[in-house]
């Protein structure tokens, strides 16, 4: 990713979908560079230990990594992405 130069790029990147789009190479690789097991480890046996496999909706769901995950802990899972233009 290209360092910010400076608090009016920094206010200009951050204020609009420009930075991601920039950086989305990037920004691709470090979300997936993480193990779902390790991103859900902090909530997932808290809140689904017990439960039986449901319905989960994963708004926001950028390229499925988490909604893969839930899939495959048996859930029937929709995930839904805003499509940005």
């Amino acid at each position: 990713m290209a360092p910010i130069q400076n608090n009016n790029q920094r206010a200009n990147l951050l204020s609009s979908t420009s930075y991601c789009n920039h950086n989305r190479d990037a920004l691709f690789e470090q979300y997936h560079a993480y193990d779902p097991e390790v991103v859900h480890r902090a909530w997932a046996p808290k809140h689904l230990k017990g439960r039986k496999p449901g319905f989960a909706c994963d708004i926001g769901a950028g390229a499925g990594r988490d909604a893969n995950w839930l899939a495959g802990q048996g859930w029937e899972v929709l995930a839904v992405l805003d499509q940005w233009n």
